[in-house]
């Protein structure tokens, strides 16, 4: 059975060594003296052997030599898979130990059985010496000690994890920090006994700067809302200085204007060609101040006011502003291309005004092509919607696109196509007061596009 033989003889002839296996028990001792898990199977292998009658006859000596072997292999194998478990360990404590945070797992009596650097560093303590510390030895004071007791009693209890969001902790340097913790239920593998384990993250330092960027962005809104007072401030103080200076300037030009007439009504016969061409001239040029004054107060309109959004229709406002223009003009034939049901939410009164400039821009400059054709409607890039008023008229040089929303600047001279330059001026703030954008792409005799968007206004 243990491949063996009862006959003494051949026991005696084919025995190991007895003395040599008594060496390697010898050795084996000194290698690892704690008694060894197996040993009292041996003593029923003894007795085994004796059943068979292996003590007779040099018996002893070839099962003992088969038992020290047996026995060494054995302990070999336990201070091997020692080694691979203690070196396991130490690979794992290094990795906790590098963690910035507390890591550590208490037993149901409340003492450490494992900790990483962290923890023993707040509590003050060598890392090799925390092990079996409870938290009244390592000196935690009250109240904390009875709130941590609590809960870890509930965690236990329980059998569930329990998250605490803030908690005070005072470490052995007398620094105040602020912790996170989560404490979860484990069982302890070597003596089946219920633990916690427990992370604690330092949020002392995040909360500083949470705080900080708090108070930062308080500043930061205080200074926007005080610049904003001063920008309404300065804003109503220029519509004010515009309305005023516009209106002063309408009664010299009114006083112009009429002794003009007079002139040419009654005084007619009184002047040569030459003469009526002059106060002609004087009537155009009052003519055309009084349109700068209305644009200028269009302009200064379009800085201020409260914006009432609502969903508007701009396919009905394109249409019945262009058939306005049409009315006006009989003997031109425009062909519009209006897309229909396209929609946005603004303020109708103001993005009425932007659409009616545009619109005037577009017919003004078509009316040297023979086929004049304006198209409006709208797409979608990069998750915005973009519309775009397009024409086949003069164009102009993308080189001054620049210069198209500044007031006063125009790129074509007053001989060719008449105007004040505050239009396109007018519809950028507009625009903008809507959160949009407005760009053009154009060449000369070839035509202009303008492009807008409009953002979320809210109400203003």
């Amino acid at each position: 059975m243990l491949g063996l033989t009862a006959n003494p003889v051949a026991a005696q002839t084919e025995r190991p060594d007895a003395a040599g296996a008594g060496n390697a028990a010898a050795q084996d001792q000194g290698d690892a003296a704690a008694p060894c898990p197996g040993e009292s199977e041996a003593a029923l292998l003894f007795a085994r052997l004796a059943e068979l009658g292996l003590w007779a006859a040099g018996g002893v000596a070839a099962a003992s030599a088969v038992f020290a072997a047996w026995l060494w292999a054995l302990r070999r194998g336990v201070r091997q898979a020692t080694a691979a478990a203690r070196a396991e360990h130490e690979f794992m404590r290094r990795i906790i130990d590098v963690v910035p945070h507390m890591i550590y797992v208490r037993d149901e009596n409340g003492r450490f059985v494992i900790a990483n650097r962290a923890t023993a560093e707040a509590f003050g303590i060598a890392a090799d010496a925390i092990s079996g510390q409870s938290l009244e030895a390592l000196g935690t004071p009250e109240p904390r000690l009875t709130l941590v007791r609590e809960q870890d009693r509930r965690v236990l209890e329980s059998d569930a994890p329990l998250f605490v969001a803030q908690e005070d902790f005072e470490d052995a340097a007398g620094r105040r920090l602020l912790l996170q913790t989560s404490k979860v239920p484990i069982r302890l593998p070597d003596r089946d006994a219920a633990a916690i384990l427990g992370v604690s993250i330092d949020m002392t330092e995040r909360q500083k700067a949470e705080t900080e960027v708090r108070r930062l962005n308080a500043e930061l809104e205080e200074r926007v809302a005080k610049r904003t007072d001063e920008i309404d401030a300065a804003n109503r103080e220029l519509a004010a200085f515009t309305y005023s200076v516009s209106h002063d300037l309408r009664a010299p030009l009114r006083t112009i204007d009429g002794f003009s007439r007079i002139l040419m009504s009654s005084y007619a016969g009184q002047l040569d060609e030459q003469g009526r061409h002059f106060i002609d001239r004087i009537r155009a040029g009052t003519q055309t101040m009084s349109r700068l004054i209305d644009d200028l107060l269009r302009l200064s309109r379009a800085t201020r006011g409260v914006l009432h959004p609502e969903t508007l229709d701009l396919s009905h406002i394109v249409r019945s502003t262009a058939a306005e223009f049409q009315n006006k003009m009989p003997e031109r034939q425009v062909t519009l291309k209006i897309e229909e049901e396209v929609t946005a939410r603004g303020d109708a009164r103001y993005l009425q005004l932007a659409l009616e400039n545009l619109l005037s821009n577009a017919f003004k400059y078509t009316s040297r092509s023979e086929r004049p054709e304006i198209m409006f409607g709208n797409f979608e890039q990069d998750g915005k919607q973009i519309f775009f008023i397009r024409d086949n008229g003069a164009g102009f040089d993308m080189a001054y696109a620049d210069k198209l929303f500044r007031p006063f600047q125009r790129l074509h001279n007053a001989s060719e196509f008449e105007g004040s330059g505050i239009g396109l001026a007018t519809v950028n703030n507009i625009i903008r007061r809507h959160r949009g954008r407005i760009w053009a792409e154009g060449a000369i005799d070839r035509g202009a596009t303008f492009y807008f968007t409009l953002g979320d206004i809210g109400e203003q």
